[in-house]
């Protein structure tokens, strides 16, 4: 063979190894997901409670909700439904003198004289970076069940931040996972705030705003 033709078979070979291995691996992705337990987001103790008689509503969307980062080609999931409905049944129970959550056995008088809370997730994101951070947006709405009527909107949000020095550190399980705690406490500690210092819910309530 000769020289040129050598140098024309090697330069064939590297440009077919690298398609090849494109092929075999670059044209997967990876889904990663990271399971996460209750995190135990401890809320201020509440002294003057609303009183009035609230059920909790969760919606599949919330129970199936997720935040989710992309790094092409791969995707990395925090499963957030859990903790979500966890932490709104432990909010309606310490904001509302009579809570009614989900699985609760109750006769029909009851049920009727209720309103209804919801949490709707709004948004959930994760940025990859130095300095990531993960925002979980939610909007809580009570609407009157006799008539449908919705009385009280508020849309939250909660964050949380870290420094990890370099962005792929931010996507590791450790790191999202903290990233994910934090957001979920400054959100149910804002969620607790804007229902006890609502005007609007304690009119309803009939007692006085001391919040």
């Amino acid at each position: 063979m000769t020289l040129l033709g050598w140098l024309n078979l090697r330069r064939f070979f590297n440009i077919l190894v690298p398609v090849v291995i494109l092929m075999v691996t670059g044209g997967c992705s990876f889904t990663h997901t990271y399971k996460q337990p209750i995190h135990n987001v401890s809320l201020p103790t509440v002294q003057d409670r609303i009183n009035l008689r609230v059920k909790l509503e969760l919606s599949d969307d919330l129970l199936n909700s997720n935040l989710v980062t992309f790094y092409d080609p791969d995707r990395y999931i925090v499963p957030m439904g859990e903790n979500l409905s966890y932490h709104s049944i432990q909010l309606v129970k310490n904001v509302f003198t009579d809570p009614i959550i989900p699985g609760d056995n109750v006769s029909p008088e009851v049920d009727v004289a209720v309103y209804i809370l919801t949490p709707k997730i709004i948004s959930a994101t994760s940025i990859r970076a130095k300095d990531a951070k993960t925002t979980i947006v939610i909007e809580w709405s009570l609407s009157n069940k006799s008539t449908g009527k919705t009385v009280w909107v508020e849309t939250v949000s909660g964050e949380g931040s870290a420094h990890h020095g370099v962005p792929n550190l931010s996507l590791k399980e450790g790191n999202q996972t903290e990233r994910f705690e934090m957001a979920l406490r400054d959100l149910f500690e804002k969620s607790q705030s804007a229902m006890l210092s609502s005007n609007i819910l304690r009119k309803l309530s009939n007692v006085p705003n001391t919040y």
